[in-house]
């Protein structure tokens, strides 16, 4: 479903997948990944939404969710949540973008991903993901007959576990998020 007026941009979508041999990335103890093809289940819904404040400033929200679960035992019914390898996790971004004068804008945005915990066909939690909440930064600036674009990615600093690493939690490959970075960049067409 998609809305437009002058002001007002926003789309909604929902989406639903199920598959009597669908695949489902498994760890071995070694770490290495292999497929298992069971029944599986998804859906999900995604809404997105910008809005012109005023001739200068762009308020945009995003929003993703989705669920699947997959077939433990072979009975033919979906029974077990799929973990963080198989889905992504429910997240919302906000953002603000701003022309301050002609060839000088600026995007502020919020990403929050959403605790999820995973349960098996007895419904025992298997998993437990803790959500977090990064921020990031960006300029463009048209100069030297191209763009300069400056970004500030994890503004904060925040230190937290990547949704991967917490959805697959292993000693062999468990990563932290990347703290504060900068990025510096000349882009040119011609």
């Amino acid at each position: 479903v998609e809305f437009k007026t002058a002001d007002i941009t926003a789309q909604l979508s929902y989406y639903d997948s199920s598959s009597d041999f669908g695949e489902r990335l498994v760890r071995g103890a070694d770490g290495i990944y292999s497929v298992a093809r069971e029944k599986t289940e998804i859906d999900g819904i995604e809404f997105s939404a910008s809005w012109a404040a005023t001739d200068v400033d762009l308020l945009g929200l995003r929003y993703a969710e989705a669920t699947g679960r997959y077939d433990s035992n072979k009975d033919g019914r979906v029974d077990s949540d799929l973990g963080g390898t198989n889905i992504s996790p429910d997240r919302v971004n906000v953002s603000w973008d701003r022309t301050w004068v002609e060839g000088i804008d600026t995007r502020l945005q919020a990403n929050y991903l959403f605790d999820r915990d995973v349960r098996n066909s007895s419904g025992a939690v298997t998993n437990s993901f803790n959500g977090y909440t990064t921020y990031d930064l960006s300029a463009n600036i048209a100069a030297f007959d191209g763009k300069i674009t400056f970004a500030i990615q994890n503004l904060t600093d925040e230190f937290y576990f990547t949704y991967h690493s917490q959805s697959n939690p292993n000693d062999i490959r468990n990563f932290t998020g990347v703290g504060r970075s900068f990025n510096l960049g000349y882009q040119r067409v011609f």
